[in-house]
């Protein structure tokens, strides 16, 4: 195994580190955060339930497209 140099980052994630920029960092960041928000609703339809969240998950679970398609259809699993 490699050892990892003072940034603390292996060789193939260091050239993937020094190609990226800062205002592209904070997109990145940015990004993840609102997938992670919008997961997490998802997810909470799948708690609170009720004829219309349940409608609304699935139609997300069944969009092939959606990002959060998966995360529906773990949330519905307790409902179908």
């Amino acid at each position: 195994m490699r050892e990892r140099g003072a940034t603390g980052l292996r060789g193939a994630e260091l050239e993937v580190a020094r190609r990226l920029d800062f205002d592209g960092l904070i997109r990145q960041a940015v990004d993840d955060f609102r997938f992670s928000y919008r997961s997490e609703a998802v997810r909470a339809l799948g708690v609170l339930g009720g004829a219309e969240a349940i409608g609304v998950l699935e139609r997300v679970a069944d969009d092939p497209t959606s990002p959060l398609r998966s995360t529906a259809r773990l949330a519905l699993g307790r409902w179908r």
